[in-house]
């Protein structure tokens, strides 16, 4: 996510050499202002011809070149973005005819999709706004007429981006270590660890050992029992065979 003028993109950036000279929601003759008009700070037509560029990754859906570039938006264009904000329309206004991209296509963050321009106003700025909606659906000319229109459909530019930039995190570089005792760090990492490891393997080996023991003595009663079993169901056989044997 950047800002779309300037040549980072970043907030430190757009408010050094940016300024929005009608913000989002300020009431205007005709209702509220739906985006936001972006000056460079040196004033006049200083900003014209500047690069736009992509906010954000996502894919042209909508261009008008020719039919009324001197009225209303003048030159103007929308690409729908994708991200955790859900799905958002953006688009700038009143561009040049320089560098205008034309046809439905990918963009990248970043890239070049035109210029500041004066179409359809008298004075050079980019008029920035981001829809909730698919514009095209409701009408794309169409203005806010009162707050819930403004807030149901449109968001403010400036802050959806100041919310979704994420600045790179500068990555600290270690200073170089020069005392060499500084690398004395005890035992080697991992003795320990192994040494706690082999403790607890050896515990577990004679828990082991101690149930294989516990099972071979199960084993050995067993053995004996049936022994005894077997001596005593012959002796009962052999007595009853008597037995009968005098009987008859």
């Amino acid at each position: 996510m950047r800002f779309p003028v300037g040549s980072t993109g970043t907030k430190e950036e757009f408010e050094r050499d940016w300024y929005d000279a009608q913000p989002f929601g300020r009431q205007t003759s005709y209702g509220y202002h739906e985006g936001a008009d972006i000056n460079k700070r040196t004033g006049g037509d200083t900003d014209i011809n500047q690069e736009l560029k992509a906010i954000a990754p996502g894919r042209l859906v909508y261009y008008h070149y020719l039919t009324h570039p001197t009225s209303g938006f003048g030159r103007h264009l929308v690409y729908k973005i994708n991200g955790p904000w859900g799905s958002r329309w953006v688009m700038y206004s009143h561009m040049s005819e320089l560098d205008f991209l034309k046809g439905e296509q990918d963009v990248n963050e970043g890239q070049i999709v035109g210029r500041i321009g004066k179409s359809g106003t008298t004075v050079a700025h980019l008029h920035w706004s981001i829809y909730k909606e698919d514009p095209v659906g409701f009408g794309i000319d169409n203005i806010a007429n009162n707050l819930d229109e403004l807030n149901r459909l449109w968001e403010d530019p400036v802050q959806f981006v100041n919310t979704w930039l994420v600045a790179p995190v500068p990555v600290p570089v270690p200073s170089p270590v020069t005392d060499q005792s500084l690398y004395n760090f005890g035992p080697a990492f991992g003795i320990l660890e192994l040494q706690a490891a082999r403790s607890i393997l050896n515990d577990q080996k004679n828990q082991i050992l101690s149930l294989q023991n516990q099972v071979t003595n199960a084993q050995n009663d067993y053995n004996a029992l049936r022994t005894q079993y077997n001596s005593l169901k012959n002796r009962i056989r052999t007595s009853v065979n008597t037995a009968i044997d005098q009987t008859n």
